[in-house]
């Protein structure tokens, strides 16, 4: 047996000869080219699976959510936003009587108000309320997720302001949403 190298340019072949029969040996750099096709293959097949993974948990994901957005729309009665706001003082107190917003005025801190929203239902309903913003902290009310009866009612909303709040103006909504039972 013998092995005969020869070298043409960049790649070098080798070449066994057996008994008079010469075979060609792959080189090593056919070898490296072959792990390195296989290697791609594999890695592109990953990234495909995992790609469809992700699609399939995107659209789970979203008609969950579509799914529960119906089913609040269909027990919600009526929602409503109020912009809310108020101006935190070193001392004293001012009022706003505009009604179709929650304008608390000047508060001095560790001060407070009340002020009161008139809910209308012609049916039984569940009530939450619950505020968003930089006011949300200060905004508060005696119960929440509790069933009024068909007609009017009046519900405190109440602002209180902490004796170590920054001095400035914060702003938010009050969030109003009527349910119907189940």
């Amino acid at each position: 047996m013998t092995d005969v190298k020869r070298k043409n340019n960049k790649k070098a072949k080798s070449i066994k000869v057996t008994n008079g029969k010469i075979e060609k040996l792959q080189d090593k750099q056919g070898k490296d080219k072959a792990h390195g096709k296989n290697y791609l293959r594999t890695t592109m097949m990953l990234i495909i699976i995992l790609s469809i993974g992700v699609l399939l948990g995107v659209i789970s994901y979203t008609v969950y959510n579509i799914n529960g957005y119906n089913s609040l729309k269909n027990h919600t009665l009526s929602y409503r936003e109020i912009d809310a706001s108020v101006q935190v003082v070193p001392y004293g107190a001012g009022m706003d009587g505009n009604r179709s917003v929650l304008k608390f005025g000047k508060i001095g801190l560790g001060g407070g108000s009340t002020k009161y929203i008139q809910v209308n239902t012609s049916e039984s309903a569940i009530v939450q309320i619950y505020a968003s913003g930089d006011i949300a902290d200060f905004i508060g009310v005696d119960d929440n997720n509790f069933t009024i009866r068909p007609g009017n009612m009046m519900i405190p909303i109440y602002l209180d302001v902490p004796e170590n709040a920054a001095i400035g103006n914060y702003t938010g909504k009050v969030h109003i949403l009527l349910l119907r039972p189940q």
